[in-house]
């Protein structure tokens, strides 16, 4: 009976993922899907020999070779800031099980830390900081997906002086993180939304650790897409 490596589970002999932790188990695979995997651990242990985490590579000094080949198929970043948690040990490994998660599905994540980031190496939490980072980081290659992970005291929102018809004052707004650009929508600037890395957010609060956040990413990869059943005439 194979055993999970990572969570040391017992699985059967049948099973090809973990069915608690989600891990992909030790297969015997046909000799062109061997060689596959040979080369994906080739490149892993390439990278892991620079001592760069595939899980967040920005983290290290050498990210931009690690960067290129992560994103070069379906590539995506986590965008974070552990900075203020008082435990952010549960949210980090749940963000490495989700990452191993999306790879099953041809999905390349990393995350990006402004707590750790070297691509800077002192990025403050504000827009306008974060969005010369991720400029930094798309001229050595663009992202298909940015995933923003907490609440505005996480990662914050730009408020642009409303100048609409009602009666709030500022408009909240994550337009920046799209366009990587920090003027208003009202300045006459014409923004240009092809081919465009597509950009959600994930709530989260700090005085939870993230939980919120936590929970979401556990719903998502414990979920069961739903089956059509059969019509019997």
């Amino acid at each position: 009976m194979p055993t999970c490596k990572v969570c040391g589970a017992p699985c059967d002999a049948s099973d090809k993922y973990c069915p608690y932790c989600g891990s992909e188990l030790e297969t015997k695979v046909a000799s062109n899907q061997q060689q596959l995997q040979n080369n994906y651990q080739s490149n892993t242990n390439s990278i892991a020999s620079d001592n760069i985490d595939i899980y967040n590579v920005f983290k290290s000094n050498n990210w931009r070779d690690a960067w290129v080949n992560l994103n070069r198929n379906n590539g995506g970043i986590i965008l974070t800031d552990t900075t203020k948690l008082s435990n952010p040990s549960l949210f980090l490994n749940t963000i490495k099980r989700y990452i191993d998660f999306k790879k099953k599905e041809g999905l390349s994540y990393t995350l990006l830390d402004l707590a750790n980031e070297q691509v800077k190496g002192s990025t403050k939490a504000k827009v306008e900081d974060i969005v010369e980072l991720l400029k930094k980081i798309y001229d050595v290659s663009v992202p298909s997906f940015l995933m923003i992970v907490g609440d505005w005291n996480v990662i914050p929102s730009m408020r642009f002086k409303n100048k609409t018809q009602d009666s709030d004052e500022f408009v909240p707004s994550d337009l920046p993180y799209i366009t990587l650009n920090c003027d208003s929508p009202w300045s006459g600037i014409k923004f240009n939304f092809k081919n465009i890395t597509k950009v959600g957010r994930v709530p989260g609060g700090v005085l939870t650790n993230l939980n919120e956040a936590i929970k979401y990413f556990n719903n998502v990869m414990a979920f069961n897409p739903y089956k059509k059943e059969e019509v019997k005439d």
